[in-house]
């Protein structure tokens, strides 16, 4: 066939004793649309009619539904960003159909989310590949210049370049560019689509999960390149793990808890179905939870200002115990804290039990029932009444910690308040 329809390349790389030929052809762009609202939405929008577009084989390697390892990539290039952006369409998103041609379908309603940032693509034999995403992954603060996408399942590449002659619109927040030409570049490599590399994924090693790199279909980051995970606050999880280079949450208020919990784990409960967990151990390849501190034996500890007691429905909650030398009595936005003990040296208030560091660099001594108080902290009953004076002991129902501060002398293990 003559022109480009010909002129695509098939490379060669030897794994052991197999190996693999990948397929890499430039297409004919329809429309490309990057946009971003000044309400910070985000839209992606990909058409090619072109149909010569790669199209898997069913039970494939390549298939995006059920080969190995399955799912599609799309990344883009900018002259502003030609280091380039990667947007996963992980396996579980993507089925098979045939109707009068064979079709593959992505879609999730949810994007951007930590599971991907595509809404939607289709992708028809002999006719067209159509993509929807809800982030442009580019940042697009300013004009891009010229744009190329390429479009990955298996070892199967398909791409564009929307250059000189193509933009309609290139300004910050919005690109918009027709008509691209597959005969304006020789192959998909990020050379030709504007990247800074010339090395492509059809002339290297496969990639493995836990390598560092980005570099397969179905990974969505790999360990300290956690890809779009972080610029949507989830985390990345560890090869080995079911969730390993997948994107998934410690959880938190506003998200659900997808699996990077840690095996010993404390799981707090959030109002909207997710949850916290706090990881009570540091085994690898898990961590200690957000500023807890990993001890020599394995287990996690808090530091001053982290939460000990969670109040949960009313009823406090343990946590991960004080690191040493702090004590479980201080205030915390969640219940109590971790805090630096009476006379101990400190460096500011916010770290003392009382919340006052004295001039000599220790933090004041608790005071006294009579002594003058504006928080319950100050006081050694922790108990500061309605006149601004500590009272010597905390009467019933008072907030507690242990039964030597209340008046009854019986502190209620499971409501921390004082027994009458």
């Amino acid at each position: 066939m003559p022109g480009h329809r010909a002129a695509y390349v098939v490379a060669v790389w030897l794994a052991g004793a197999g190996s693999v030929l990948a397929l890499d052809r430039p297409i004919d762009g329809l429309k490309l649309v990057l946009r971003r609202s000044s309400g910070f939405t985000e839209k992606l929008v990909f058409v090619s009619s072109d149909p010569n577009v790669p199209f898997p084989v069913r039970g494939s390697a390549d298939d995006p539904a059920t080969g190995t390892p399955g799912g599609a990539l799309v990344e883009l290039f900018s002259t502003a960003v030609p280091a380039g952006v990667m947007l996963p369409a992980p396996a579980a998103g993507w089925s098979a159909r045939r109707v009068r041609t064979g079709s593959f379908r992505f879609l999730h309603h949810d994007a951007p989310d930590a599971f991907s940032a595509i809404r939607s693509i289709v992708l028809r034999q002999g006719r067209s590949i159509r993509m929807v995403g809800r982030s442009t992954g580019l940042p697009l603060s300013g004009p891009q210049g010229a744009v190329g996408i390429r479009f990955t399942t298996g070892t199967l590449r398909s791409c564009a370049l929307f250059g000189p002659g193509t933009v309609r619109l290139d300004r910050e927040g919005v690109f918009v560019a027709q008509e691209a030409s597959a005969a304006a570049i020789p192959d998909c490599s990020n050379a030709s689509l504007g990247g800074t590399s010339t090395t492509t994924t059809s002339t290297t090693l496969p990639g493995a999960c836990g390598d560092g790199v980005v570099n397969q279909p179905s990974e969505e980051c790999d360990g300290t390149a956690p890809s779009m995970c972080t610029s949507t606050g989830f985390s990345c999880g560890p090869p080995g793990f079911s969730t390993a280079c997948r994107c998934c949450s410690y959880g938190g208020f506003g998200t659900q808890l997808v699996g990077c919990c840690n095996p010993y784990s404390i799981l707090i409960p959030t109002p909207d179905s997710g949850g916290i967990c706090i990881h009570t151990r540091c085994d690898p390849p898990f961590d200690c939870s957000g500023t807890d501190q990993c001890e020599p034996d394995g287990t996690c500890c808090s530091p001053a200002g982290a939460t000990c007691l969670f109040a949960l429905l009313g009823y406090p909650v343990g946590l991960n115990a004080c690191c040493p030398g702090l004590e479980c009595r201080g205030p915390s936005p969640y219940g109590v804290g971790c805090c630096v003990p009476d006379g101990a040296a400190c460096t500011n208030d916010a770290e003392c039990c009382t919340t006052h560091c004295g001039g000599a660099g220790a933090c004041e001594r608790c005071r006294p029932g009579g002594a003058a108080c504006t928080s319950p902290f100050e006081c050694c009953s922790l108990s500061c009444n309605t006149s601004g004076a500590c009272n010597a002991c905390a009467p019933a129902g008072a907030s507690c910690l242990d039964s030597t501060t209340c008046c009854s002398g019986s502190c209620n293990a499971s409501t921390f308040a004082c027994n009458p």
